[in-house]
This record gives structure tokens, C-alpha cells and sequence, in this order.
């Protein structure tokens, strides 16, 4: 953090707790993002709660804006609650049927996952979350840490035991062609497809929905309808693109292709693997071309 920012949000660390008295606490945190992006932010605890929202500054760093205080204001009010019952997350009955999963890119969060408790997987690592708020268009939730799972008591495998069902339960799968899909993104009349078929695997918020690929039978029902195997592009952290491997597809251009668009079309915080991976009929996911496989 520059001495600049360490001022500007220094500055409006002190307006904000002005404003809101001493029933909340108003802290300055740097935040380590997916894929290693750092933000500033501040933390507003209110007296009696251990779980508090982050408002972060970096946006109005950027664009030169002296006081920000009401606009961080006018963000808290609209930032999910945490319901009551989540006043205690370390209390393992409040929350276990609500410990979710997702999937983030193994090496681009190495340092991040040494204090997560994740599953390898192929270039990728699966890790937990807790949604405390699910209401509206915004999703509130709480990263699982080591802290966090051994206050629960459980290990990696004692949470994606949990995590599986509840996260196929609260976060249901959304598959589409991508005519479909784009159709409901932009509205009739955006939705034409050409070319070799697609089909968009997401869940029904479009958040965090890549991990949709290791739902039970997800991919197995694709392969069927299609009749054939399956690759897998991972175009963000929020959806997958499959295409039917018909021995038309060039894997290392289909990689190109993926490397392209994370790098001019998505966010450097959405961005989930420059690989492509397939599926073949009744076995496993394997990447067919490793972007960002181990060398």
C-alpha cells in the first residue's frame, strides 16, 4: 500500500467512525483478492457482531475523490445483513449446512491457499465459503480459513464432505446453450449461435458458478445428450463454455483462445485457468491442454 493510499484511507477511516460512533469499529484492512489482486477497503464491525462487512476505496483512490465518507455510508446501508443466526460463525451447527465451495486457480492464489484449507484439483484448488446473506442481487459471504475450520474441527475432506451437497442445494446448476444464455444476459435478439455448439454450465446467481463442472452427474447428462466427450474452457470463475469433442478442435487453439479472452474480457480477480480441460464418457475431467498446468 502506497503512503498515498495509506493517507487517503487513513482519512476516510477517520470520517466514517465519526459518523458512526463508537457502536462501530472502523479499521483499515489491505484485502488479498482471488488470483492475488490486493484492495483497500475499510472493515465496520458493529459492537457485538464477529463477522463485518468491507467497503473497499481503491475505486475512489483512482479516481481522485477527496471525501468519500458518504459514499461508503450510503454502500453500508446497502451491503447484505448478516442474519442473526450468524452472529457466531465459529458455532459449527449454525453454519454446516450452509459451508459451499468454489474454484480458484491453484498457483495465481499459492500464497492465499497456505491459510485456506482447500483440494487440489488438476491446476485448480477447490475452497469453502459460508454465504451469510443470499438475499437480493449482492451475495454476503465469509472465506473459510485455517482458523475457521479448526475452530469447527474439520479438515479439508470434513468440509467438501459438507460443502458438496450444500453448495449443489443453495447454488442449484443453470445449463444453457450460449444463444440462451446470452439471451437472458442481454435480452431477444442476442442470442444467435453459430458455428460449433456451446453450452454455458453456471449455477442460477452466475456467481462463483464454474464450480457447476463437479456437480453429481452434471457433465455425464451433457456428454449424453451430445453423444460425445466434452471440453471444458474456463471462461471466469463464474461459468464454464463446453463444446463437444468432435476431433474438430485444435486443444493448444482452444487454449489460446481462453488465454485471450481472460486477458481482454475478464476481470483480473474473475480470471480461473488458462487451461482446457475434457471430459471423456463415464471418467474424469483432465486437462487436455495446460495453460496454467504445473511444468
Amino acid at each position: 500500500m502506497s503512503e498515498a493510499m495509506k493517507d487517503f484511507a487513513e482519512k476516510a477511516r477517520n470520517d466514517v467512525q465519526e459518523a458512526l460512533g463508537d457502536v462501530y469499529a472502523v479499521t483499515v484492512q489491505e484485502v488479498t483478492k482471488n488470483n492475488g489482486l490486493k484492495l483497500t477497503g475499510l472493515s465496520i464491525r458493529k459492537e457485538g457482531r464477529n463477522i463485518s462487512p468491507i467497503i473497499y476505496l481503491d475505486g475512489y483512490f483512482k479516481a481522485g475523490k477527496a471525501d468519500v465518507a458518504e459514499d461508503v455510508l450510503s454502500l453500508l446501508a446497502e451491503t447484505p445483513k448478516v442474519p442473526d443466526g450468524f452472529s457466531d460463525i465459529r458455532d459449527l451447527e449454525k453454519v454446516q449446512d450452509r459451508i459451499c465451495f468454489k474454484l480458484v486457480n491453484r498457483k495465481r492464489n499459492a500464497d492465499r491457499l497456505e491459510g485456506m484449507p482447500h483440494k487440489d484439483f488438476l491446476d485448480l484448488a477447490i475452497v469453502f465459503f459460508v454465504p451469510v446473506d443470499m438475499e437480493g442481487e449482492n451475495i454476503a459471504s465469509v472465506a473459510v480459513n485455517n482458523e475457521l475450520a479448526s475452530a469447527w474441527g474439520l479438515d479439508a475432506d470434513g468440509l467438501w464432505e459438507l460443502a458438496k451437497g450444500n453448495t449443489e442445494r443453495l447454488f442449484p446448476e443453470s445449463v444453457s446453450s450460449m444463444a440462451d444464455f446470452m439471451a437472458g444476459l442481454l435480452g431477444t435478439g442476442h442470442g444467435a449461435e453459430a458455428g460449433v455448439p456451446m453450452t454455458i454450465v453456471t449455477n442460477e446467481r452466475k456467481w462463483n458458478g464454474a464450480g457447476v463442472i463437479l456437480y453429481s452427474g452434471v457433465l455425464e447428462r451433457i456428454s449424453e445428450n451430445i453423444g460425445k466427450d466434452l471440453f471444458i474452457l474456463p471462461s471466469s470463475v463464474h461459468e464454464a463454455i463446453i463444446i463437444p469433442d468432435d476431433g474438430s478442435s485444435d486443444e493448444a487453439a482452444l487454449a489460446e483462445m481462453v488465454r485471450e479472452i481472460n486477458w481482454t474480457q475478464v476481470a483480473e480477480d474473475e480470471v480461473l485457468s488458462d487451461s482446457v480441460y475434457r471430459y471423456s464418457a463415464g471418467g474424469d475431467i483432465e486437462i487436455a491442454y495446460g495453460g496454467d498446468a504445473d511444468e
